[in-house]
């Protein structure tokens, strides 16, 4: 195994490279990319200097493992060395368990999750927005509940990735979000307006009995609850930007 710059025609940065022999070196195996990140070693620590000294591989039957100086974070902030693992066996890959796997928006899910590197802070992202962040066990792994935010009706990606780039997803299905109720109140108001939830006398008849359904009720007062939340929303929202310029001094 060797760093091999044959991927950046600017020669600054490697990808670890593997070959083998099953004949006591008489012939080799076509030469295998091991990294899927390239590592510069001015992003690992200043001039990156011995930084082969740390490239090591050990051979069984059967299996090798390599290590390396690795600098894939050093390209997202300051300089940054980590050590780069792996091994020709298949190693198991990360994942995540969400329990319930269904339900309403704005309710509470146990994520569990297996494979990632120990001790180390992960982040969680429900339909690309961060919402929290933990860290794993001795073992790579996890336990916790997570709010799930009301978005829309249908799956909600959950993922995981922790700071070394491992990631894992999941799929939450929300059963009612911000458009089941747009919806339902769409179809109710419509049926308002064209009189089919009503029963009994028309405006101008001499009758005095009327009957609304409840859904329809219910929906009503729904919608009444939601302008009420809005127009005290845009009054309060109102009042903090007319005090804007007397708090900031302008």
């Amino acid at each position: 195994m060797w760093g091999d710059f044959r991927d950046d025609k600017t020669e600054k940065a490697y990808n670890i490279y593997y070959s083998k022999s099953d004949d006591g070196g008489k012939t080799w195996s076509e030469n295998a990319r091991v990294t899927d990140f390239p590592s510069n070693p001015n992003r690992a620590f200043p001039r990156g200097a011995f930084i082969g000294d740390y490239f090591s591989i050990k051979a069984i039957d059967g299996d090798a493992f390599m290590v390396w100086s690795d600098s894939r974070l050093g390209e997202f902030g300051s300089p940054n060395q980590k050590i780069g693992f792996a091994r020709i066996s298949q190693m198991k890959s990360q994942s995540i368990f969400v329990s319930p796997p269904r339900g309403a928006g704005g309710s509470n899910v146990e994520i569990q999750g297996f494979g990632f590197q120990p001790e180390l802070e992960f982040f969680v992202s429900v339909s690309g927005n961060i919402v929290t962040s933990g860290r794993t066990d001795k073992g790579g792994r996890f336990d916790f509940k997570i709010f799930v935010p009301i978005a829309g009706e249908g799956a909600q990606d959950i993922t995981v990735f922790d700071a070394s780039g491992n990631a894992a997803t999941a799929s939450f299905f929300m059963d009612v979000g911000f458009n089941t109720i747009y919806d339902r109140l769409s179809k109710a108001l419509q049926a308002l307006t064209s009189g089919s939830s009503l029963s009994g006398p028309r405006p101008g008849t001499n009758s005095t009995s009327a009957s609304l359904d409840s859904t329809t009720t219910a929906v009503w007062i729904a919608a009444g609850a939601s302008v009420a939340a809005l127009v005290i929303a845009v009054g309060a929202l109102t009042l903090v930007l007319r005090r804007l310029p007397r708090l900031s001094g302008q």
